[in-house]
């Protein structure tokens, strides 16, 4: 059975995006409660969103598909955009989740 799902995501600008992709702060269900990041994420957003761990950085993940703010606010993601610092990219994110979250 499938329902939606809504999660607050965060993305930013860091030294290595040109390469490696934009830095994924983290995430909150339904925009509320602690930040998740690193190993904490469910496997789900992590295959939506295209998130791959960073290699020598303990816990940090980035998004290989985007490697600026404005590639992922025009991309193919549906999200919600919010105001957000320049350095920074925080929307809500809604999709299609099946089995159990």
């Amino acid at each position: 059975m499938a329902r939606k799902v809504t999660w607050q995501i965060r993305f930013r600008n860091w030294i290595g995006s040109s390469a490696c992709g934009l830095l994924f702060v983290g995430a909150r269900r339904n925009g509320r409660g602690a930040w998740l990041h690193g190993a904490a994420l469910p496997d789900h957003l992590v295959e939506g969103l295209g998130l791959l761990k960073l290699p020598g950085q303990a816990g940090n993940w980035s998004c290989p598909e985007f490697h600026t703010l404005e590639e992922l606010r025009e991309g193919a993601l549906e999200v919600r955009w919010q105001r957000s610092p320049s350095y920074e990219a925080k929307g809500l994110w809604t999709f299609e989740a099946s089995g159990s979250l």
